[in-house]
């Protein structure tokens, strides 16, 4: 070994030895199977969770196999003998790994009940206990920022910026709701609230612009945090002015952008202020972290990159001036231009590397989807046109759809994406046909927000609606908010709770309803062996609507149906069983095993060893579980936790 193999050694024995901090709790699910959860955070606000069934033996990277697998993640991995495996890329997010460039990483950490807290893990995922841990957390990130997520078990939906995360999707599919109830309503007391509450780990934060007579504000704007019950923890001052743009929630500390130019750095437990940077302009987008830089963005068009500690890296000015927050993916910065252009700029500092003209001004931020970007524009004027377009990450245009005025930004649906628009609410599908516009009675206020079958939408009037529509473009309900106020910011959902802020000053908190995350089928069997005949029972299986159906298919060319069966093998040696589980609404779920005939009898419990050795990978029951729905269409839904 020598060259890039030696320096790639090293980073690895130093990945594995130099952090030392080891820990292990017990998790037990509500039905009793003892679980490990599973978060792939992708350092860009995307944060996915899994719920893998354990079983004594299995370590962190079976349950990190098994999880991706539920998640339906593609995933590339090295063996660097004899620490383990350690992980070149999650559904094509990829680390560097290169020693001599900026190092990006998936790194790992572990979840320690005792402190309620991450920790670095001693080793690589073949070295943490799975059976005895609650949770193991990838988050990629580039050195010397190593983490930690700011999700958490109990805590796992944060809403950490102004359209939840850096791609800006405006959405929480993996909730259902059929309706919100009014949980509290908190008066802050120093003027408007216009800016979106952000939320994470049991915190909410709330900016407010100050109390004004006439023109002129007479006190300063404040952040407010608060716990999820709206006490009110504590609260520092952010400058004086109008306050538009959403704090960000990062690496144990808030940021927050002012309209008096600076953004503003404190520790998100304390208040503690950490610094603050004049960027001297006002700040009008929410920020945003790439790897281990924050970046933010002004309303005059400059854009500035910084450290943690505050010290500048990069900066540049765009000839435009920016209303909303970029999107960040696949490292491109892409910034909605009140001229009318996209800009995609390079995060790391290296430039612009295209524009294109959208037809209209961008009010709102742009949608990054993978592989396409989502932007809404209007012409600015009267003459209500306007619409949404979608371009490639290379800057081509694959579409633009007239759809009336469109000053917001999209949300992302199950079947599409959503925006609000002067005709009313507009759903269209990736390929940019108009689905359905719904009309609304009023003036629309901020961006919608979407969960799996429902978007919400606030209007924008003295004494504002809370309203909902169905994926068909059905009104389902509107409801006056109470104590009355004017909402203008886009509404925000964490832990099953949507938050709305009021002009007036008000912060709302409303409970979803039957937020329960549908539990599709989830499949478990067992198997005996005698000889080469072997038996099968799924008995256990659990989960979906009405009665289960089981398909089998044994390997051989051998397949079967019903809840227990049997088959005869034509040799021994190991065998690939294969279970697909599908209930009344057409719901399926599939599950594969390794069953080794030599052994005489045993349950089959899932993995329990390194790829190389043909281990199993079971596709069990998770915190999301991807589920093939009659018609073909793909949900992921999210599956009530047990508290362990």
């Amino acid at each position: 070994m020598g060259g890039p193999e030696l320096r790639k050694a090293a980073v690895l024995i130093c990945l594995a030895l130099l952090l030392t901090v080891p820990l292990a709790s017990s998790v037990t699910a509500a039905d009793g199977e003892r679980t490990c959860s599973m978060l792939i955070d992708f350092g860009n606000g995307r944060m996915e969770w899994a719920d893998v069934p354990v079983t004594e033996g299995m370590d962190g990277f079976d349950v990190f196999l098994n999880a991706t697998s539920m998640l339906g993640l593609s995933e590339t991995h090295g063996y660097f003998a004899p620490y383990g495996n350690y992980i070149y890329s999650v559904d094509g997010y990829a680390g560097s790994y290169d020693a001599n460039a900026p190092y990006d990483f998936w790194r790992l950490w572990t979840w320690d009940d005792s402190t309620n807290d991450w920790h670095f893990s001693d080793t690589l995922l073949d070295g943490v206990d799975a059976y005895n841990t609650e949770a193991i957390a990838l988050i990629l990130v580039r050195d010397p920022y190593i983490g930690p997520p700011v999700a958490t078990p109990d805590h796992r939906d944060p809403w950490i910026s102004e359209r939840r995360d850096f791609t800006n999707t405006g959405s929480m599919l993996s909730y259902q709701a059929t309706n919100a109830e009014p949980k509290w309503s908190k008066d802050l007391g120093n003027g408007a609230v216009d800016a979106t509450v952000v939320s994470a780990a049991g915190r909410l934060y709330a900016v407010s612009s100050g109390q004004m007579v006439g023109e002129t504000y007479v006190t300063n704007s404040t952040l407010f945090c608060m716990n999820i019950a709206g006490e009110v923890l504590w609260e520092a001052d952010v400058g004086k002015g109008h306050q538009v743009a959403a704090p960000l929630l990062w690496n144990y500390t808030v940021f927050v952008p002012s309209a008096d130019g600076r953004l503003y750095a404190f520790d998100s437990e304390t208040g503690d202020a950490l610094w603050n940077y004049n960027v001297g302009s006002a700040i009008t987008a929410s920020p945003l972290t790439y790897r281990n830089l924050i970046i933010v963005a002004a309303g005059d068009g400059q854009i500035v990159a910084l450290r943690q500690s505050g010290t500048r890296v990069w900066s540049t000015t765009l000839p435009t001036t920016i209303a909303s927050s970029p999107a960040l993916d696949l490292d491109l910065l892409l910034v909605g231009g009140g001229d009318g252009n996209l800009y995609a700029l390079a995060a790391d500092g290296g430039g612009q590397q295209w524009s294109a003209d959208v037809g209209g001004a961008i009010l709102g931020s742009p949608t990054a989807l993978g592989d396409r970007i989502a932007v809404a524009f209007s012409d600015g004027g009267s003459s209500g046109t306007g619409g949404v377009a979608a371009y490639t990450y290379e800057g081509s245009r694959l579409w633009s759809t007239a759809t009336g005025t469109a000053d917001g930004s999209p949300a992302v649906t199950s079947d599409g994406i959503v925006a609000l628009t002067s005709q009313g609410l507009a759903s269209l599908s990736l390929d940019g046909t108009l689905r359905w516009t719904t009309p609304l009675p009023s003036a629309q206020a901020g961006s919608p927000v979407a969960v799996s079958g429902m978007t919400f939408i606030v209007t924008d009037e003295a004494g504002s609606k809370l309203t909902a529509v169905d994926g068909s473009g059905r009104t389902l309900w509107s409801k006056d908010l109470d104590p009355a106020g004017r909402v203008l910011a886009s509404p925000s959902i964490s832990d099953n709770v949507m938050y709305l802020a009021s002009s007036d000053g008000l912060v709302y908190a409303y409970l979803l309803d039957n937020a329960q995350w549908s539990m599709p089928p989830v499949g478990v069997f067992t198997h005996t062996v005698s000889g080469l005949k072997a038996t099968f029972d799924a008995s256990a299986s659990y989960g979906g609507e009405g009665e289960l159906s089981f398909a089998w298919d044994f390997g051989d060319g051998g397949t079967a149906t019903g809840t227990r069966v049997e088959h005869l093998f034509r040799s021994g040696g190991n065998h690939t069983i294969s279970l697909m589980v599908t209930d009344s609404a057409g719901a399926t779920f599939n599950l594969t095993k390794v069953v080794d005939l030599d052994i005489p009898t045993g349950p089959g419990t899932g993995p329990s060893g390194p790829p190389d050795k043909g281990f199993p990978v079971t596709m069990a029951v998770g915190a999301v579980a991807v589920v093939l729905l009659a018609g073909g269409s793909v949900y992921a839904y999210r599956l009530k936790r047990g508290r362990r």
